[in-house]
Protein backbone atom coordinates (compact mmCIF):
# COMPACT_ATOMS: atom_id res chain seq x y z
CA UNK A 1 0.00 0.00 0.00
CA UNK A 2 2.56 2.81 1.28
CA UNK A 3 5.41 1.10 -1.60
CA UNK A 4 3.19 1.87 -4.44
CA UNK A 5 0.96 5.02 -3.16
CA UNK A 6 2.49 7.18 -0.40
CA UNK A 7 -0.19 9.66 -0.30
CA UNK A 8 -2.78 6.29 1.10
CA UNK A 9 -0.73 6.60 4.07
CA UNK A 10 -1.32 10.68 4.32
CA UNK A 11 -4.94 9.41 3.70
CA UNK A 12 -5.20 6.61 6.23
CA UNK A 13 -3.34 9.24 8.77
CA UNK A 14 -5.91 11.63 8.52
CA UNK A 15 -9.13 9.19 8.60
CA UNK A 16 -7.66 8.00 11.77
CA UNK A 17 -7.18 11.71 13.30
CA UNK A 18 -10.52 12.59 12.04
CA UNK A 19 -11.79 9.78 13.34
CA UNK A 20 -10.22 10.74 16.96
CA UNK A 21 -10.96 14.03 16.93
CA UNK A 22 -14.81 12.53 16.68
CA UNK A 23 -14.68 10.40 19.29
CA UNK A 24 -13.89 12.89 21.79
CA UNK A 25 -16.24 15.19 20.49
CA UNK A 26 -18.31 12.45 21.38
CA UNK A 27 -17.31 12.08 24.87
CA UNK A 28 -17.67 15.91 25.22
CA UNK A 29 -21.08 15.34 24.41
CA UNK A 30 -22.07 12.55 26.98
CA UNK A 31 -20.65 14.45 29.58
CA UNK A 32 -22.64 18.14 28.82
CA UNK A 33 -25.07 15.69 28.59
CA UNK A 34 -25.04 14.41 32.11
CA UNK A 35 -24.00 18.03 33.55
CA UNK A 36 -27.29 18.92 32.09
CA UNK A 37 -29.78 16.20 33.60
CA UNK A 38 -27.43 16.56 37.29
CA UNK A 39 -28.61 20.33 36.67
CA UNK A 40 -32.10 19.88 36.03
CA UNK A 41 -33.13 16.68 38.46
CA UNK A 42 -30.39 16.86 40.96
CA UNK A 43 -29.40 13.07 39.44
CA UNK A 44 -26.44 12.03 39.38
CA UNK A 45 -26.24 9.88 36.38
CA UNK A 46 -22.41 9.64 36.06
CA UNK A 47 -21.85 6.58 38.19
CA UNK A 48 -25.11 4.94 38.36
CA UNK A 49 -24.64 1.48 36.62
CA UNK A 50 -28.13 1.67 35.11
CA UNK A 51 -26.61 4.39 32.54
CA UNK A 52 -23.65 2.38 31.67
CA UNK A 53 -22.70 1.62 28.19
CA UNK A 54 -23.47 -2.11 28.52
CA UNK A 55 -26.63 -1.81 30.48
CA UNK A 56 -28.28 0.91 27.53
CA UNK A 57 -27.11 -1.29 24.89
CA UNK A 58 -28.84 -4.48 26.49
CA UNK A 59 -31.56 -2.56 27.08
CA UNK A 60 -31.81 -1.18 23.67
CA UNK A 61 -31.34 -4.60 21.80
CA UNK A 62 -34.04 -6.67 23.86
CA UNK A 63 -36.46 -3.04 23.16
CA UNK A 64 -35.89 -3.91 19.84
CA UNK A 65 -35.94 -7.48 19.75
CA UNK A 66 -39.46 -6.87 21.64
CA UNK A 67 -40.48 -4.65 18.89
CA UNK A 68 -39.25 -6.99 16.23
CA UNK A 69 -41.41 -9.69 17.71
CA UNK A 70 -44.64 -7.76 18.76
CA UNK A 71 -45.36 -7.91 15.31
CA UNK A 72 -44.48 -10.66 13.74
Amino acid sequence: MSEKDPSSVTSAFEILFISKSLERIADHAVNISKEVVFMATSIDVRHAPEYKKSVLKKNLSSEAWDRSTKYS
